[in-house]
């Protein structure tokens, strides 16, 4: 609650990391917030020994004062020091590593401390192990290994040896807890002060941007919008299911109360108070409630427990960091008091007020009819029908979609398929070996009995991952306010829509005429081409990277869209 996210802010993107340098610029600077954190996820090549093949592990580059800040202190070993994450770290690399990788991965040995872990080809020294209830910074992705940045070069050999000093390269993640006493927008304001002294002293880089100071949950809200909006749904098919339930237990109390009229007139009539008896039917009520409540938290304890069994095709941590903590137990024995009172209530006030002599004698207990109480059980029930009707609409809406989008046109093949990722930074090849390697790759792959194409992009369709890069349209007019629009773009090779299956509407494909040093070439979807060619023709026109003084390029064709 204390924690907040800090992204630098531009005219052409709203939501920006911070370069090493200007997170260094704030967090000497701020007063408003304490242990400024900054995080970025990454991979390594992990091996044992100096000859064995690396294996592709995923964790976190991490700012020294990581744990401390966030509130974590290890399970085993200590923390980083400050000269561990410092232009000296690199002579004596360290690693914490998380909880499951010391389960798995080493044993659980608590003789850990001081071992030595190869990544990349160096070794880095155990610090640490992190406790077993912190996943890391992100509810999927699981880290298995936290290293300071400074040792970034080691970790990731191919990365631009000026990663920590360029002040363009807006790669990390950054956030900080409030100082006691601080507010949201009073960061805002001196982050805002010290983005603009930034500004003017580094023009080049920083000029035109700004500090953008937000409520960690809120801001991961608005940026992955989509995400908040399928949890409040669901957080509100929940409410209708405890009302659905609430209603039809509330009219079986109603009748209940009517079953046991003559009980409660003889209670009455021996002496028992309205108020005591109101007392006794609304306990009775809190402990249904209460059973009820009880019976699911089993439900959605065994139900996370099998969750966390089912592994998920793929070779990424991906977890589902879901659990029952003190917040969940809180908010059930809140629910469960609230909807005991709530639907509790009513019924035992009705049934206090039974006609003592009529009910003695036999009477028959059946209200009048158009009784208010008649109209409460009608309401109730009507109220439970329609609001079970409209979760049923909403589950059969839910599984309607999931089988049509099994039958979605996805605009490339996807039978026949295969994928496969390589990372020849694991066993330390440089650029030129890297382009080797995947030229002898394509040829290989292709030579086997089978195949009938092959070609390499960075991005896989409807994958995990994607860019977004800005451009400047020839002939198509920005805002005042912008100097580029983002597009998702993507890298490929040669053959590429030919092996999806994705059909070119005109032009050509990438092929021998865009090699290297040659005019540079894109290729546009329909859609790109619709929205910034509509009157002229996309074929030849010419769209700049960054800026209106960025790297020029020639659409060269055009393909059909796909998702």
């Amino acid at each position: 609650g204390e924690l907040v996210a800090v992204n630098t802010t531009s005219n052409s993107q709203r939501y920006s990391g911070l370069s090493w340098p200007d997170y260094a610029g704030f967090r000497d600077s701020a007063k408003t917030v304490t242990g400024l954190v900054a995080y970025q996820a990454a991979s390594f090549g992990l091996s044992t020994t100096r000859d064995q093949l690396p294996q592709l592990i995923y964790g976190m580059l991490v700012s020294g004062n990581f744990f401390s800040a966030l509130g974590v202190p290890p399970a085993l070993g200590r923390d980083f020091r400050p000269e561990e994450d410092s232009p000296l770290a690199a002579g004596n690399p360290a690693v914490i590593v998380s909880y499951g990788f010391w389960k798995e991965r080493l044993g659980g040995d608590a003789q850990v401390l001081g071992r030595r872990l190869r990544l990349n080809g160096y070794e880095f020294t155990i610090l640490g192990v992190a406790p077993d209830s912190f996943k890391g910074m992100d509810l999927y992705l699981q880290p298995a290994l936290y290293i300071p940045v400074h040792t970034a070069a080691l970790a990731m050999p191919n990365e631009p040896a000026n990663l920590l000093d360029d002040r363009g390269n807006r790669w990390l993640s950054v956030v900080g807890r409030l100082t006691p006493g601080a507010s949201v927008p009073a960061a805002q304001s001196e982050f805002q002060a010290i983005a603009a002294r930034l500004a003017q002293a580094y023009p080049k880089t920083d000029e035109n941007r700004s500090a953008l100071v937000g409520l960690e949950t809120r801001v991961r809200f608005e940026r992955q919008s989509l995400d908040g909006i399928l949890a409040m749904m669901l957080v509100g098919i929940a409410a209708l299911v405890l009302v659905i339930a609430c209603a039809n237990l509330a009219n079986l109390l109603l009748a209940r109360g009517v079953a046991r009229t003559r009980e409660i007139a003889i209670r009455l009539a021996i002496g028992a108070g309205r108020t005591r008896l109101i007392r006794q039917l609304l306990t009775e009520s809190l402990v249904l409630a209460g059973l009820g409540g009880a019976l699911g938290l089993f439900v959605a304890y065994w139900a996370i427990r099998a969750l966390a069994l089912i592994k998920l095709p793929t070779d990424m941590p991906i977890v589902l960091g879901v659990r029952l903590d003190e917040r969940v137990l809180l908010f059930s024995l809140a629910a469960t008091i609230v909807t005991a009172i709530l639907f509790g209530l009513l019924p035992a006030v009705r049934a206090s007020r039974t006609d003592v002599i009529l009910s003695l004698r036999g009477a028959t207990v059946a209200a009048p009819k158009g009784s208010r109480w008649i109209s409460l059980r009608d309401a109730l029930v009507v109220g439970q029908v329609s609001v079970a009707l409209a979760v049923l609409s909403a589950a059969g809406l839910l599984i309607h979609s999931f089988l049509a989008s099994q039958k979605l046109d996805t605009g490339f093949r996807t039978d026949g398929l295969l994928m496969m990722s390589f990372d020849p930074t694991l066993v330390r090849m440089d650029r030129a070996q890297g382009k080797s390697f995947y030229r002898q790759l394509i040829s290989r792959v292709r030579a086997l009995g089978g195949v009938d194409g092959v070609t390499l992009t960075r991005h896989v369709p409807l994958g995990f991952s994607g860019t977004y890069t800005g451009v400047v349209v020839d002939g198509y007019e920005l805002a005042k306010d912008r100097e580029n629009v983002q597009v998702e773009t993507d890298t490929i090779g040669p053959e590429y829509f030919r092996t999806l299956g994705v059909a070119m509407v005109r032009g050509r494909a990438f092929d021998e005429r865009d090699a290297e040093g040659s005019q540079k070439t894109v290729i546009v979807n329909e859609t790109m081409a619709r929205q910034f060619w509509p009157h002229s023709d996309a074929l030849g026109a010419r769209i700049r990277f960054g800026n209106r003084t960025g790297a020029e390029a020639v659409v060269a064709g055009i393909a059909r869209d796909a998702k």
